[in-house]
C-alpha cells in the first residue's frame, strides 16, 4: 500500500540516492495529517540515518504542530468578553 505512494521515479531515486532517507506527504490517509516515510536500503542505514537525524525528525514534527495551533487559533478569532472581564477584575 505504501509503495503505490511512490511514483516509479520516486523510488528509482530512493534506490540510488543513499543520502535520501525521507519524504514527507500531507493529507495522504487524513485530512489535515503529516506523514513523513523513512526508507533506506538497509536496516543499518535507516537506524543510522535516524540517529544521526533524530533532532531534524522530531522538530519537523513539532513545527508542524506549531502551524497547525497558530491557524486553529486565528480561526478561532477572539473571544467575546474576556478583555473586559480581565479590565474589571485586574
Amino acid at each position: 500500500m505504501i509503495k503505490r505512494t511512490f511514483t516509479p521515479e520516486s523510488l528509482e531515486k530512493i534506490k540510488t540516492d543513499p543520502k535520501l532517507f525521507s519524504q514527507n506527504s500531507q493529507n495522504l490517509f487524513a485530512k489535515n495529517q503529516e506523514v513523513l516515510f523513512l526508507f533506506n536500503n538497509t536496516e543499518a542505514e535507516l537506524i543510522k540515518n535516524i540517529r544521526n537525524h533524530g533532532n531534524r525528525l522530531v522538530e519537523y514534527f513539532n513545527l508542524r504542530e506549531r502551524e497547525r495551533l497558530t491557524a486553529a487559533l486565528y480561526k478561532a478569532g477572539q473571544l467575546k468578553g474576556i478583555p473586559d472581564v480581565l479590565r474589571k477584575n485586574f
